[in-house]
């Protein structure tokens, strides 16, 4: 070694502790601010999923109360045939007595669902609709159950109705 090495050295030794510990405390305060960044981020990420499942929520509502309104107006016209047919036939309603007023309630429920049909609409456009998880599901359940047996009594009534058009025609 040289001279002038050794005595630097002479000078640093008594410090080196100190210097890593300073070393130890900067390295310390990176690592904080890195976490600190990193769970903002993370706290960032976790609204925006919650934004988009909500979004997603609420989109499943909506498209399950159209497809709710699309099986009541299939329902509402086939129900509607059926009563037409009723009408100008005697004999059909002979074959199938209390058939007309049977008929005639169920459209009164589809019409009075209908007329509901605009506060409905508003409850899906509300900001708050698809806060509330398992309000969210319970009530996306419900919808599907209901358009579920209104595409059943569809397909029953279509039934029927070809089964009329049959004997009438017969």
């Amino acid at each position: 070694m040289h001279e002038g090495e050794s005595e630097i050295i002479e000078i640093i030794e008594p410090y080196i502790s100190e210097l890593i510990s300073l070393l130890a405390v900067v390295v310390s305060v990176v690592a904080g601010v890195r976490a600190y960044k990193a769970n903002k981020l993370a706290e960032q990420l976790a609204k925006d999923l919650e934004i988009e499942k909500k979004a997603i929520r609420r989109a499943e509502l909506i498209i399950s109360e159209e497809q709710k309104v699309a099986a009541s107006k299939r329902l509402t016209m086939v129900l509607g045939q059926k009563l037409e047919l009723l009408k100008g036939n005697s004999t059909l309603n002979e074959l199938y007595p209390g058939e007309q007023e049977r008929i005639m309630q169920c459209l009164s429920v589809l019409k009075d669902q209908n007329e509901q049909q605009d506060l409905v609409y508003k409850l899906l456009d509300s900001p708050s609709t698809g806060d509330d998880v398992v309000l969210s599901k319970t009530a996306f359940a419900d919808r599907e159950r209901l358009r579920i047996r209104m595409q059943a009594d569809f397909e029953n009534e279509l039934m029927s109705l070809e089964s009329m058009k049959a004997r009438q025609s017969a």
